[in-house]
């Protein structure tokens, strides 16, 4: 349990430390927080954000009304945040011609599969 009587389960930190590796392997400059793990300093200015399971109590008990929340700060701004629902095979994020980020599917009825070839200005402006 977390301090403030939420569950945590081996699930939540496996996925956690999925999402981190990536993302350290795409841009190990990059800050990481999560809810599940200790936070990771860095050097570009960005930073991402992480709650790999957000409803871990629905979760547990098999009610597929749970998500996994992305979002990017650069300089303390929100420049990208995707929220992904499985049970919907939904993923709601901004159109890829209005904001950087991570690459984006065409639909928005499926999660982004990669972090190549994203269009981030890799510096904070």
């Amino acid at each position: 349990m977390k301090c403030d009587d939420t569950p945590v389960t081996a699930a939540d930190r496996r996925a956690e430390e999925h999402l981190r590796q990536r993302i350290m392997a795409a841009f190990p400059e990059d800050g990481i927080v999560g809810e599940e793990l200790a936070a990771r300093p860095g050097t570009s200015g960005f930073r991402w954000i992480l709650d790999p399971i957000d409803g871990t109590k629905s979760f547990i008990h098999g009610v597929p009304l749970y998500a996994t929340l992305v979002a990017v700060e650069c300089e303390g701004q929100s420049v990208l945040g995707v929220i992904r629902i499985p049970a919907l095979t939904n993923a709601s994020m901004p159109p890829a011609d209005s904001a950087p980020g991570i690459s984006t599917p065409t639909s928005h009825r499926a999660a982004p599969t990669s972090l190549n070839g994203s269009r981030w200005p890799r510096r904070c402006s």
